[in-house]
């Protein structure tokens, strides 16, 4: 009977041992999508990391970077309300979309190196500056960081504020089921996904499937992994996090807006008070009927509120 118990233990362990294997697999090499094709081949070249951006419109230079969830496809909405006014430049921070995915452990101080090393090399001497999520923490730092550069910041539901956080978010820390949960599937995704807005009817199946495919790109939900291992904690956000973006807020002098869903389940709208008090130039544009991703639930409204904070700093 106890050889039996031996047996069953000992195959079992096999079991786990090959899944995780082939999870493992996948997470490194993915599987290949058609979807990211189409676009043109833009790269600036940072430490051996080719980054991807894409540019569209006319106007005054505005980058745009992604949160720590997809990538510059985020910011597809924005883009098409932007582009009549504004040369807008949607970046793919490394780890994600077609950017590079080096084996490394994937930070906002690491992802904030290598955006500094890309704006070193950006066309543009002068640019107005977007970030949201981690990216809002990310773009934070660069905007303290090149203040000749950066004209002006915004901020759209920025991470770090505030050590509250949405409680699924924990589940990165545990190992082999943070694993299992973040292989790409339909229902990790439109769970992560749908957390992040106030309403699941925001966006449509075409631009779910397309944020989808970012998740089946080689290495991709391991470098997301990564960031949410090295932003979060068990008691909440990472104090490495907070102090640097804590440093950032009180240091950046350009003028900065923050855009903020009032329904926020990951960076409750509440932190948006702290973030008022510390940033010295800074005003507030609440959105009521969003969540957390309100640059993709509400493109529109977010678009508005640039364009109106832009308009006279072109």
């Amino acid at each position: 009977m106890k050889k039996k118990g031996n047996t069953i233990i000992l195959v079992s362990f096999s079991i786990l041992v090959i899944a995780l294997g082939l999870f493992e697999i996948f997470f490194w090499f993915g599987t290949s999508s058609n979807d990211l094709d189409d676009a043109k081949d833009k790269f600036i070249t940072v430490q051996n990391n080719d980054i991807y951006y894409t540019v569209k419109g006319n106007g005054p230079p505005v980058l745009l970077i992604h949160s720590g969830s997809w990538s510059g496809v985020e910011y597809d909405g924005i883009i098409e309300q932007l582009k009549s006014n504004y040369t807008v430049y949607a970046v793919d921070m490394p780890g994600f979309g077609r950017s590079d995915k080096p084996q490394t452990s994937y930070t906002v101080s690491y992802l904030t190196e290598q955006m500094s090393g890309f704006i070193d090399k950006f066309p543009e001497k002068e640019f107005h500056l977007v970030g949201a999520s981690v990216g809002g923490s990310i773009a934070l730092q660069l905007a303290a960081n090149h203040p000749k550069q950066i004209k002006t910041l915004t901020l759209i539901d920025p991470f770090g504020f505030g050590d509250d956080i949405n409680q699924t978010a924990v589940l990165a820390q545990l190992p082999i089921l943070s694993e299992l949960v973040l292989f790409p599937n339909r229902f990790t995704f439109n769970y992560i996904l749908n957390h992040g807005l106030l309403s699941n009817k925001a966006l449509d199946d075409d631009y779910r499937d397309k944020l989808f495919t970012t998740t089946k790109v080689p290495k991709a939900q391991r470098a997301k992994l990564s960031l949410l291992r090295s932003t979060i904690t068990g008691r909440g956000v990472h104090k490495d996090v907070r102090t640097a973006v804590d440093e950032a807020a009180k240091k950046v002098k350009q003028p900065v807006l923050l855009i903020w869903g009032e329904h926020d389940t990951y960076a409750p709208f509440e932190q948006s008070e702290a973030a008022l008090k510390i940033i010295s130039k800074s005003q507030l544009k609440s959105l009521p009927k969003a969540g957390h991703f309100a640059h993709m639930e509400a493109p529109q409204q977010v678009a508005k509120y640039i364009n109106s904070f832009l308009k006279n700093k072109k």
